[in-house]
């Protein structure tokens, strides 16, 4: 199965965390660097995104920061529909894949292909949203199940069927929110089958510290426990809860 990564050529760090990362699994990715912040032009913005995304990213004064991530992944589903592939993992660079990564994501992806495959899916793999399956929900032995929510964007599998009608939508309506909200639009519209696999098997970097070189180790490491603690905590409430938080 292809693998994109999303990444931003100035972050050379982040990519030498990524090919060590699947190197160690056994895995390969094609990175995704076009549409970075100092290639988005006018012409650009306007052709995918409309003018709410772009007047909300002047106000957050990052009107090209705002969008090029959210490019990245449109451009990902366009790579698949011209390449006609049934279905990719699509990771942003930042994030750290559980060592049971491998065994977990086949397990999935057997569960997929069995129940899913004519749908129009997305896998969430991560834990940023510290969103999880409750225990009450939970089947012995199986792994996705189909959720109203996101979890973000930062580690999924997307299937041919949803990438062409991601591109259809960006084709028709064009795209005016980042992409992990772009997703629920699409699944509160009905266009998406969203799972959730259980348990996560990925994490984001940006939150539990690995990536902020900006600030002092102290930082990181307070950074790290917090994330950490509220992981923990979250994981704990999901296995005593009877439904989603």
């Amino acid at each position: 199965m292809k693998i994109f990564v999303i990444h931003a050529k100035k972050f050379q760090d982040r990519k030498k965390h990524i090919d060590r990362m699947l190197g160690v699994l056994g895995l390969e990715a094609e990175y995704v660097c076009e549409g970075d912040v100092e290639e988005l032009t006018s012409e650009v913005l306007n052709r995918y995104f409309n003018d709410n995304m772009i007047r909300e990213g002047v106000r957050m004064n990052a009107p090209t920061r705002y969008s090029s991530c959210t490019l990245k992944h449109l451009l990902v589903c366009e790579k698949m529909v011209e390449e006609k592939l049934d279905g990719a993992l699509v990771l942003e660079d930042d994030m750290v894949l559980d060592k049971k990564f491998r065994e977990l994501f086949s397990r999935s992806i057997q569960e997929y292909e069995r129940d899913y495959r004519e749908k129009n899916v997305l896998i969430s793999y991560e834990d940023t949203r510290l969103r999880f399956v409750p225990r009450s929900k939970r089947v012995k032995g199986k792994h996705l199940y189909a959720e109203d929510r996101d979890r973000m964007a930062g580690a999924y599998f997307i299937n041919g069927n949803a990438a062409r009608a991601i591109i259809d939508e960006v084709r028709k309506n064009k795209c005016h929110v980042p992409i992990d909200l772009f997703h629920r639009q699409l699944l509160e519209k009905g266009k998406l089958t969203y799972l959730w696999c259980q348990p996560t098997i990925a994490s984001q970097g940006s939150h539990n510290g690995l990536f902020e070189s900006s600030i002092n180790l102290k930082q990181i490491h307070l950074k790290k426990y917090l994330w950490m603690f509220k992981l923990t905590y979250k994981k704990l409430l999901y296995e005593l809860r009877e439904s989603e938080i």
